[in-house]
């Protein structure tokens, strides 16, 4: 299996048709839709700098599990943006600052072994986007703003010292993790008519590893 580390992260392992199949597999769709509406929505998430073109290399070129997180982040993000012209930069303008660092952590727990016990067992990483597709780019004339900002974090982002707060003054979890809870965190934090959405991101990523990794 692939190197979890940083380093293994970003080098090429994959070629176009295995990760075609295992996105595919992700999203729950047959071979005429991967072949089809799929692979068209690929190559128009490339056409636009997703992943970053590798010139000379096209149709021989392995790509990344970096890369592959970067595809599969925005074709979830598309089941809420249809537009990948808002989705593409919203995903590269995110990706350094808050998007990698999630997605390596959550590749490294698909990448464990899964005899060991796993310490963020129901403390998944959670994909959330702010959106306002309609009224945001009429206020401010950007069409970008449509897709506020895309996060990955754990559900719970203080979850040891939730669960031994909840242990030490006798409560239960639910009334401890209430106020840590990411989900809550971020609906607060709205803003006027704008959506909040949100995916189990962590179960997304244990679907890719078994499909790019299947024998």
């Amino acid at each position: 299996m692939m190197e979890s580390s940083a380093k293994g992260f970003s080098t090429g392992h994959y070629g176009y048709g295995l990760l075609e199949r295992a996105l595919g597999a992700v999203l729950g769709v047959g071979e005429d839709v991967q072949r089809g509406a799929l692979r068209s929505r690929l190559k128009r998430l490339a056409q636009l700098g997703l992943p970053a073109p590798q010139p000379g290399l096209e149709g021989r070129r392995l790509y990344s599990m970096e890369e592959c997180h970067q595809l599969l982040t925005a074709l979830l993000l598309g089941n809420i943006v249809h537009d990948p012209a808002i989705v593409v930069p919203a995903v590269n303008r995110m990706w350094k600052s808050n998007l990698r660092k999630g997605a390596i952590a959550a590749s490294q727990e698909a990448s464990r072994d899964k005899r060991t016990q796993n310490p963020f067992e129901g403390n998944p990483h959670i994909l959330h986007a702010a959106v306002r597709i309609v009224t945001e780019p009429w206020r401010t004339g950007d069409p970008d703003t449509a897709l506020r900002f895309v996060r990955l974090a754990r559900r719970y982002p203080k979850w040891e010292a939730t669960v031994e707060l909840a242990k030490k003054h006798g409560m239960t979890f639910a009334e401890v993790a209430h106020s840590e809870n990411l989900l809550v965190q971020e609906f607060e934090a709205l803003r006027p008519v704008e959506w909040s959405a949100n995916l189990n991101y962590t179960d997304a990523v244990d679907d890719l590893h078994k499909a790019l990794h299947r024998d």
